[in-house]
């Protein structure tokens, strides 16, 4: 898919990933390390000095049932370290929460014994699996040498992936000005904690602190406890997913340009909107802590405390919420069905219809006992059973509950296996086993796993030779190429004019007349300024306005140097290439391939709207129909959007999107029209409402299949082949299609008909049991933590498609599975466990290298409880830190001055941070500690994300005009390109807004067309 793209990686462990995503699609990726190797290679999780050399040519992974090693239980945190552990009361119990603490003997308790860290001779796993797939190289950078080698690559390459500050960027001459003027062509992708430049861009980070940073953190908290983090580190992987995003489409833009990612900015999207709730006027931000006050109709439990979505059962632990109101009480009534099968309930409460409890319980016909009898009923009913009768039993009677699975449990699963899930690389001490496929792609090989990890240096003379020899191998018309193109050298050519289609075809890319929603945005750009870097989110003129960035920054404007890409002038003067994104369809106009052609309607102009996507958009003349629900599909949709794509959300008002249930809400108030999650995962979209259980209305979304390029759906498995809008249906009719299918379990295998939402996924890829304490039942992620992987890894997928088809012609179908994906994000715990058997374990706040770690209290502030995150990361931080605190004795004592020493005193330590902080508040330690050096943030509620001065410096909040609430806030794209920047163009649809423009003005049907549907009620 890739195959022709040149990739030159410099990032090191905060990047690995974006550069394995690219080479798993194909791309030639070049790792390039100092002499000495990339600290990456220090990274947990490791085995110790002296591990044995892994057995050569087993299996890609156990087949279901089978176990390849022993189990052994891993990272038994010593006194749980960054956090004390709360007392037994401290948690709701069975009464509260329907989770009953296995008692003594149900659960094998973590062994005492801790992973030292990295140890010179170990392994690291982490460099195992995300630096697999790619090429080595050893240069030193301080020699003239290596700086004329590194030009060279640079030179050959088509994207740079770096993860160094500014400051460290200019050091080695890669500051994005100098990469700009030297290799215009190329695809600098940047990935920061807090971006290139702003406020924080100085910034000391962590893992954690950056969770804290981005939102994330503060939702993750049960009882009086602190919040706690994911116990394996999850920040940079979204950001790298993010940046392998953002470069493709940089790439498909045919400009060289910048690609900023900001850490921070990326993980907005996983706090489930709980980041706009200040913005937009929800004084209820916690409401995953006050249950009662709100109904929870998410379906994935995101607005429920995690005490009472996790169930004690014979051999773990169920994942259950119980849902309710029309979206998704239907499976409710499913598992109570079953219970009184079973006769294990009150037959009353298989009676109810809990599609309709909500309102039941609003008019005071239900109460808060007559729920708490029937999670009662639960609780007995799930003691009883093993995860795999409850597996089966969801499978088969189509319920929302799951087993919470672990390492073990995942190696063994028959659904993975039979989806080839599992790929094994290498031999002898370098052969791992890694999570291979994030996603199944007809008709090509990819993504697969090709080579293990180099060796430093491994490929140095060999890639010397190719790549500083050998040409990038692009075909002479291809837009990406440094070379000119024979006819249209400097023009930009709509990316749709070579559409197969006939002219007289309603959805051809020319038959609409000029139209003044649909012309390049004649506006005129505002200049760059020091304190906005990024003109397409602060256009007066746009749409879309980012929030006011409020004072400038501290540091004065001329204080960059003259090299910053975000400074006002300092950009020189660069030919602008055309933009390409797509080529020619290589087949003749008689093919009988080709789509066939639709009726031709009169062309009417109902209404203007805003720009669906200006010339010079990355991905203008995009077209895409978006089928999908809730928040996995529809970010993809967003993400194209963004940046160009004209996109078309269908939806149906006799089954309202979950999403338009769930907070925050405008004004606190629950509405269809209200909620600003589904405000900020479908802002840039048109929306139609359609019934697609009848047959009209499928032949509406046929008819807008015929004129997309992308599909994206997110319906359950098969559905779409019922209805007649399978991938070979609509293929048949256009073979340039592409395709997105994302699910819970895949479009195959034995559980693909699961159903389910990323709390589901949470569930069954084991990160529901990666928060909370060692000694206690697990916390759970905040919300559907897999909703905000797949679409990310989805993206990436289908942009590679997308380049794949401007080269061949080819459409595809992408299958992702929301549980692969999440078992990708633990693919280093997946490779040490094929190795040893070692299965990671929740350790509160604590880390296995750092010490301090934690999240600690600081004063309340509005009635509210604060926390600020901390990490010492070596030895002089933790001296800094000691100061800091005027403890000067801490700082002198000899036991303390090694990592080893503070784990080992790390619960004494908690305490002292602990009080320490207790007096002040959470942002005064964090701008204390920063200014001494010390990685630390305040734990950011809405509030704190809406005013940040860094997310204010991005232009990250764009606030939007809206119909019933005059203007809403929503997040910017995660990314931003420096020459062809992404907009958000329009809020999201309210229900049925877009229904004319799209049958009148997209697909041409005439007046009579549109009443007749209307009267038949297909418009709904």
């Amino acid at each position: 898919m890739l195959e022709h793209v040149r990739v030159l990686d410099l990032s090191d462990e905060r990047g690995l990933l974006c550069g394995r995503l690219l080479a798993d699609l194909g791309a030639d990726v070049v790792q390039v390390e100092p002499p000495g190797g990339s600290t990456a290679r220090e990274q947990p999780p490791s085995s110790e000095c002296g591990h044995a050399p892994l057995t050569v040519g087993g299996p890609a992974g156990p087949t279901a049932g089978e176990h390849a090693v022993p189990r052994t239980r891993e990272y038994a945190a010593p006194a749980v370290s960054g956090n004390a552990v709360p007392s037994a009361g401290e948690y709701a119990g069975p009464t509260a929460g329907g989770y009953a603490p296995p008692t003594a003997g149900e659960q094998a308790a973590p062994s005492t014994r801790e992973h030292a860290g990295p140890i010179a001779g170990g392994r690291s796993f982490y460099w195992d699996a995300y630096a697999a797939n790619r090429r080595g190289v050893a240069l030193d950078l301080a020699a003239p040498d290596g700086r004329a080698d590194l030009d060279a690559l640079l030179a050959a390459a088509d994207i740079l992936i770096t993860s160094w500050p500014l400051d460290r960027l200019v050091e080695h001459g890669l500051d994005p000005e100098r990469v700009r003027s030297r290799f215009p062509h190329l695809v600098h992708t940047a990935i920061t904690p807090f971006g290139l430049s702003g406020p924080k861009a100085g910034y000391a980070d962590s893992d954690l602190v950056l969770w804290a940073a981005g939102g994330p953190l503060d939702p993750h908290r049960e009882g009086d406890g602190p919040p706690l983090r994911i116990s394996v580190p999850q920040a940079y992987l979204h950001a790298a997913a993010d940046a392998a995003a953002g470069a493709l489409i940089a790439y498909l833009s045919g400009r060289g340009q910048l690609v900023d990612v900001s850490v921070q900015a990326s993980l907005g999207v996983t706090t489930l909107g709980r980041v706009l709730a200040d913005a937009v006027g929800d004084e209820k931000p916690e409401w995953q802590r006050q249950p009662v006050a709100r109904t929870d109709q998410s379906g994935s439990g995101a607005a429920t405390s995690s005490a009472m979505k996790k169930w004690a059962c014979r051999d773990g632990v169920i994942e259950f919420h119980l849902a309710m109101g029309p979206a998704s009480g239907g499976f409710t009534n499913n598992f109570f069905a079953w219970l009184r099968a079973e006769d294990a309930c009150d037959p009353r409460f298989a009676e109810w219809d809990w599609r309709r409890v909500p309102e039941r319980i609003e008019s005071g016909e239900l109460t808060g006992e007559d729920i708490a009898a029937a999670r009662s009923d639960i609780r007995a009913f799930f003691a009883a059973k093993t995860k795999a009768q409850v597996l089966d039993a969801a499978l088969e009677r189509r319920l929302l509950c799951v087993g919470i699975a672990e390492i073990d449990d995942i190696a063994a699963s028959a659904q993975l296996a039979e989806r080839d899930f599992w790929s094994r690389v290498g031999e002898g001490d370098r052969a791992t086993t890694l999570p291979g496929r994030f996603a199944h792609i007809t008709g090509s090989v990819f993504p697969a796993v090709r080579r293990p990890a180099p060796l430093p240096g491994e490929h140095t003379a060999e890639v010397r030779a190719q790549w500083t020899t050998t040409p990038r191998p692009r075909p002479a018309d291809d837009p990406h190429s440094a070379h000119p193109r024979p006819a249209d050298l400097g023009t930009a050519v709509h990316p749709c004019s070579a559409d197969p289609r006939p002219a007289d075809n309603p959805h051809a890319a020319y038959s609409r007349p000029a139209d003044p929603g649909i012309a390049a945005d004649p506006r005129p750009a505002a200049p760059q300024t020091a304190a906005h870097p990024y003109p397409a989110h602060s256009r007066p003129a746009e749409p879309g306005t980012a929030i006011d960035p409020g004072p400038a920054d501290p540091s004065p404007a001329d204080s960059r140097i003259a090299g910053d890409p975000h400074s006002a002038h300092s950009r020189p003067a660069h030919p602008r290439t055309a933009v390409h994104p797509r080529r020619a369809d290589p087949r003749t106009a008689d093919d009988p391939g080709l789509a066939r052609p639709r009726p031709a309607y009169p062309q009417t102009t109902v209404h203007p709207q805003t720009t669906a996507g200006r010339a010079d958009d990355a991905l203008a003349g995009l077209r895409v129909l978006d089928l999908s629900w809730v928040v996995a599909g529809p970010l993809v949709g967003r993400a194209l959007a963004d940046f160009g794509a004209e996109v078309v959300r269908v939806e149906s008002a006799r089954r309202i999107e979950t999403s338009r249930l769930m907070p925050p809400f405008h004004g606190g108030v629950p509405g269809r029209d209200n909620s600003a999650l589904f405000g900020t995962v479908n802002a840039g979209k048109h929306g139609l409402t359609l019934d697609l259980g009848t047959e009209d209305g499928r032949a509406v979304a046929r008819d807008l299949a015929d004129w997309a390029d992308v599909v994206i759906e997110s319906f359950s498995p098969g559905l779409m082949r019922r209805w007649g809008l399978d991938y070979e249906t609509l293929r048949a009719r256009d073979p340039r299609l592409i395709m997105l299918s994302s699910s819970l379990m895949g479009q195959t295998g034995p559980y693909a008909m699961l159903a389910g939402y990323g709390s589901t996924g949470a569930s069954l890829s084991g990160f529901q049991n990666l928060v909370g304490f060692p000694d206690e039942p697990p916390v759970g992620t905040f919300g559907p933590y897999t909703d905000y992987v797949a679409p990310r890894l989805g993206l990436v997928a289908l942009l590679a498609a997308l380049e794949r088809r401007e080269r061949t012609g080819e459409g595809c179908y992408i299958d992702v599975s929301q549980v692969e994906s999440g078992v990708y994000f633990l693919s280093p715990y997946c490779a040490r466990y094929f190795a040893d058997g070692t299965v990671v374990r929740r350790r509160g706040n604590a880390d296995e290298v750092f010490a301090p770690h934690g999240v600690y209290p600081c004063l309340p502030e509005h009635g509210r409880d604060r926390f600020v995150a901390l990490t010492v990361r070596d030895d002089a931080e933790w001296a800094r830190l000691a100061h800091a605190m005027d403890r000067p004795d801490l700082a002198g004592d000899p036991d303390l001055a090694t990592a080893a020493g503070r784990r080992a005193r790390s619960a004494e330590l908690d305490r002292l941070v602990g009080a320490w902080t207790a007096s002040r508040k959470a942002r005064e330690v964090e701008e204390l500690l920063q200014a001494a050096g010390v990685p630390a943030h305040l734990s950011a509620n809405p509030a704190d994300f809406a005013a940040d001065p860094a997310l204010r410096h991005r232009g990250h909040l764009v606030r939007l005009p809206h119909p019933l609430h005059g203007e809403t806030v929503v997040e910017g794209p995660r990314y931003v390109l420096s020459e062809t920047p992404g907009r958000v163009r329009r809020p999201a649809p309210t229900l049925g807004r877009d229904n004319e423009f799209v049958l009148r003005e997209i697909l041409g049907y005439p007046e009579a067309r549109v009443r007749e549907l209307t009267e038949r009620g297909v418009l709904t």
